[in-house]
């Protein structure tokens, strides 16, 4: 969630960070357990880490750089016997919507001063304008995977499937960068931008007593430290008159803000957190707004449990694997631990929602949810399967620029008929409307139809969906959310419609892709990714190329005949055709000798819509 000005006030605290060398501290772990440390990792922390200092990141990396910094990294690790489990943020809860809203709007303007940095001298951005390319999260995954670490996407929140992960596992520690880190128990929690891997793992920890001990409180009290700073929760905008009341006068600094914060809370003497003391605390600082109120007990029961009882302790690390070392009382009263098998791993790290797989047990969404956890594809798909919702973040795309189609919209069309492949929609679908909820219509509140794109600025940029009266969530529509650089990203989504595939018969049901044997299902798979992509290609003239060749003329072809306006010139063809043909020659060192003695802003754009189509990223 993020606890406003906490992760600054701690890394500047006298004493809070405390130099050491995980590799002395992970062989003191073996000792006292008998068991093999294992560090987790916020897998969404490392990204920076891993994106290459060495490689203009203007131009999005390479693939070759990514894999040889992602080895150094592991083996680091390895070399002194910590086993790496990385956990990535596979969802975008709820109660993060507005948060998740008000971070892409923060980079759309981001995305504006990076062009006018590249117009005005044409060189490189400089670093404090560092924005990681489209896909990122996904191929770091499958990185780590390559090189033998265990990677995880979470069905909740990151930090809280890592702590839940930390305490039924105890492992030895976690590595990030988050201020949720400082609020959970974590007896080890390791500063990952002070980390030196190529330094024989020099790293600082924070001392968690010693922060408490700076605040005059109690670890305890963290959490409620949490909600009267603000969160991704409760808005830390919404604690104005609260803060206001404490220090006499409104203040934008955290580090003069949490201090006052810290000594109000102190002031308090709160004995032992419970769920009196939380909804007392409530109303002292919310009063009767009624819409702020439950925000507190949903923040500080997302940090502590307070009638969980303890998890067993009982874990044993082999091959990758959590094994579970439970008595035979504890085997029978928890059905889910499997001992010996990585499902067991699963179910402890998913925490799915009970009402949500009560409703969703089948065998498609058992192996979408296994693929999802296991990081075997990009969370989106899960997502769209599970909640019917997509999000993208913006990407390099020059607003002021007119003869350039904007992604969202250029690509939609094919995230359309995507969305009728995943809900199933047929030519000639029948939705029974007077049987479902009137919540999941479309036009059941004019909210729900607001366009994600309002059109704010130069560059004219048309509604990426049409409301109509009809379209039910998860039936036939789908909820949008697409950041367009130049352009407010509403809090409400869009309402995108379904569109059925022009195949013969109807839209193939998914259980054919990932239930059917293999082989079988290849000449349907690619019969329905052209239809997808609206590709008119002769299969049989695809079929002979490689996998990766496909995909590239697939998108080429999309390109030269669904853009508006056109922007697909023979250079740009031959640019494309080139990277995909001649890089994988490259040697690495070749590769980081490559520099561009200026930077054109029109083929960033280029690179950006194609690095953004879902046939790009989902491949």
């Amino acid at each position: 969630m993020g606890v406003k000005g906490l992760q600054g006030f701690a890394d500047n605290c006298p004493g809070v960070l405390v130099q050491v060398n995980i590799a002395h501290l992970a062989a003191d772990f073996q000792r006292h357990h008998d068991r093999k440390p294992v560090l987790l990792v916020d897998g969404m922390g490392c990204m920076r880490t891993f994106f290459s200092p060495r490689t203009p990141w203007i131009f999005s990396g390479q693939w070759k750089l990514l894999l040889d910094r992602i080895k150094c990294f592991v083996d680091a690790f390895t070399a002194v016997g910590i086993e790496l489990v990385f956990i990535f943020d596979g969802v975008i809860e709820n109660s993060k919507i507005a948060e998740w809203v008000k971070r892409r709007n923060e980079e759309i303007k981001k995305v504006g001063k990076i062009f006018q940095s590249i117009k005005k001298d044409g060189r490189h951005p400089n670093d404090s304008l560092l924005y990681l390319p489209s896909g990122l999260s996904f191929f770091s995954q499958q990185a780590l995977k390559i090189h033998g670490a265990t990677v995880y996407s979470s069905v909740i929140e990151a930090d809280r499937a890592i702590f839940q992960f930390y305490r039924k596992y105890q492992a030895f520690g976690v590595l990030g960068q988050d201020s949720d880190f400082l609020v959970y128990d974590i007896h080890n929690y390791f500063s990952l931008n002070s980390l030196q891997f190529e330094r024989r793992l020099e790293v600082k920890r924070y001392d968690r007593g010693r922060l408490c001990r700076q605040l005059c409180l109690q670890p305890f009290h963290l959490p409620l430290l949490a909600c009267l700073m603000g969160n991704d929760v409760i808005a830390h905008e919404s604690l104005s008159g609260f803060h206001s009341r404490l220090t006499g006068r409104p203040s934008n600094r955290f580090s003069d803000l949490l201090p006052v914060v810290a000594r109000f809370l102190s002031d308090l003497q709160i004995g032992c957190l419970t769920p009196k003391v939380v909804a007392d605390l409530e109303l002292r600082v919310f009063g009767e707004a009624k819409h702020m109120l439950g925000l507190m007990d949903k923040v500080v029961s997302q940090y502590v449990q307070l009638t969980e009882p303890e998890p067993p302790a009982v874990t044993h690390v082999r091959s990758g694997c959590m094994e579970q070392r439970q008595d035979q009382a504890l085997v029978k009263s928890s059905p889910q631990s499997r001992s010996g098998s990585r499902a067991g791993v699963e179910d402890q790290l998913t925490f799915q929602d009970k009402s949500t797989a009560s409703q969703c047990q089948t065998q498609l969404f058992e192996a979408l949810r296994k693929a999802h956890v296991n990081a075997n594809i990009p969370s989106r798909i899960f997502n769209l399967f599970s909640d019917h919702v997509y999000q993208r973040r913006p990407g390099l795309e020059d607003s002021t620029d007119s003869t350039m189609p904007t992604a969202g919209l250029l690509l939609q069309p094919i995230r359309k008929r995507m969305y009728g492949l995943i809900l199933g929609v047929g030519p000639e679908e029948d939705v029974s409307i007077s049987r479902l909820p009137t919540s999941a219509l479309c036009g059941a509140s004019a909210s729900a139809t607001s366009s994600s794109c309002s059109d704010t600025t130069a560059k004219h940029l048309p509604s990426l969906c049409t409301p109509l009266q009809g379209l039910v969530i998860g039936v036939n529509a789908v909820k949008e959310w697409v950041a367009c650089p130049g352009h407010t990203l509403a809090m409400e989504p869009e309402i995108v419609q379904a569109e059925p595939l022009n195949v013969p018969g109807r839209t193939p049901q998914l259980e054919a892709f990932w239930l059917g044997p293999q082989a079988e299902a290849w000449p349907l798979k690619l019969r329905v990714f052209l239809a997808c992509m609206h590709c008119d290609l002769d299969p049989a003239l695809l079929h002979r190329l490689p996998v990766h060749l496909i995909l590239l003329c697939v998108l080429l072809r999309y390109f030269d005949q669904h853009s508006t306006p056109r922007f697909l010139r023979e250079n740009d063809v031959d640019a494309f055709v080139a990277q995909a043909v001649c890089l994988p020659m490259y040697t690495l060192a070749s590769l980081e000798n490559l520099r561009a003695t200026a930077i054109e802003d029109f083929y960033l754009v280029r690179s950006c819509i194609y690095s953004r189509a879902p046939v790009s990223e989902h491949q």
